[in-house]
């Protein structure tokens, strides 16, 4: 109760001494820690009422069965996944295309791809490759797998998000003690990989998937508003995110849980 006391008293504190977006930012980045350590109820008293608008529920999350040998992936077309989404333009899809590589490149490496880089995966997602593919071709390469071999092991902000992200989205238990042991950019990996395979399997049932989308999309906004810079991802409605998946393409419905979930780990290697 004495540590309640004092981190109460602090954040009071805080709130008379800082800049009304600084306080803003620090809310978005307390809120995760402080709702385990004091409960939701506490939390919502202290820093006020969370910002999400939850007007979407979760589908229910389905099993899984990971099978390494499974063509199902290549065989789905995903025709109702597409019904009465906008076509793009060749221009149009180059442009996507340009900023997806450069986006992709630092969110999971962090670091600018050359110009030779940008050109070869251009040429490759003009002759068709998917955004999952290359995403795919980027964490199993040499220089991915050079990350992995590192002794650069979670956070605790880095596990509480796995243990919290997999329990909410993918509907699965891990225990603490096997995150602590594993390399960083293998957990990324490994998380992105296992979302994938959900988002198939959702893919089956359209409104599953873009209920699941919007609330994920929703409460990554409210929890980690410091990591996002453009209007939709800093949006906190749940019906817009939820409006968004349904009018895209389905490989950018991916490639933007890609992207998302990369840079909230990354936000925890930073800090």
């Amino acid at each position: 109760m004495a540590k309640k006391t004092i981190l109460i008293l602090c954040l009071f504190s805080l709130s008379f001494c800082a800049s009304a977006s600084f306080i803003d930012d620090t809310k978005s980045k307390l809120r995760p820690f402080l709702s385990k350590f004091l409960s939701k109820e506490w939390t919502d008293k202290i820093l006020g009422p969370s910002a999400v608008k939850n007007e979407i529920t979760l589908p229910p999350i389905p099993k899984v069965e990971r099978n390494a040998t499974s063509l199902e992936v290549y065989e789905n077309n995903n025709d109702d996944l597409e019904k009465n989404k906008k076509q793009l333009t060749e221009e149009e899809q180059a442009n996507f295309n340009y900023r997806f590589i450069n986006e992709l490149f630092f969110a999971t490496r962090n670091s600018k791809p050359s110009k030779s880089d940008v050109n070869k995966w251009m040429n490759v997602m003009g002759q068709g490759a998917t955004r999952e593919g290359v995403y795919r071709a980027l964490v199993l390469d040499n220089f991915y797998g050079g990350l992995e071999n590192y002794t650069n092991t979670p956070s605790e902000t880095a596990i509480e998000f796995t243990v919290y992200y997999m329990g909410q989205f993918l509907g699965q238990s891990i225990k603490v003690e096997l995150l602590q042991e594993v390399n960083i950019y293998t957990l990324k990996r490994e998380t992105v990989e296992r979302t994938l395979e959900l988002i198939d399997v959702l893919s089956k049932k359209p409104d599953h998937l873009y209920r699941w989308y919007a609330v994920f999309a929703g409460e990554l906004a409210d929890r980690y508003s410091h990591v996002w810079k453009s209007k939709i991802r800093k949006e906190t409605s749940m019906q817009r995110h939820k409006q968004w998946a349904q009018a895209v393409p389905s490989q950018h419905l991916k490639s933007e849980v890609i992207i998302k979930l990369h840079k909230v780990y990354n936000s925890f290697m930073s800090n």
